[in-house]
């Protein structure tokens, strides 16, 4: 029925919703009433969540809490024709290409985020887990 391995990607999903609304670890430690440095063990996993706080988290970051463990939204298949993660990034990133060259700032749509906040955390090591 329920799996606790489900748990082990929440503190990297935390950390990918923060980074999609451009907050700091401070700032959102702030917001819900935790030090930075235990946010910070939290998106590492070093430390595990509780409940009440996943909550506010997830009211904060606009986000329902499914969305944080890793559990398919709809147990049915994906239609046939639909697109894989890869065939997404993939299309964000040429849909990027086609964009001016400096855009102005806060003029990012949803998906320019995402793409933006998947690009740096590659970078930074994060992606692919």
């Amino acid at each position: 029925m329920y799996d606790e391995t489900k748990l082990s990607n929440v503190g990297f999903r935390i950390r990918f919703f923060r980074m999609e609304k451009s907050i700091s670890q401070s700032e959102l430690a702030q917001q819900i009433g935790i030090s930075q440095t235990h946010l910070s063990n939290i998106e590492c996993g070093r430390v595990q969540i509780g409940l009440k706080l996943l909550l506010r988290l997830a009211n904060l970051l606009q986000h329902r809490l499914d969305e944080f463990f890793d559990v398919p939204a709809a147990a049915a298949p994906a239609p046939q024709g639909s697109y894989t993660a890869a065939d997404f990034t993939t299309l964000l990133e040429l849909l990027a290409q086609l964009k001016p060259a400096a855009p102005v700032a806060g003029s990012l749509t949803g998906a320019e985020q995402r793409l933006t906040v998947s690009r740096r955390m590659k970078k930074e090591g994060m992606g692919n887990r």
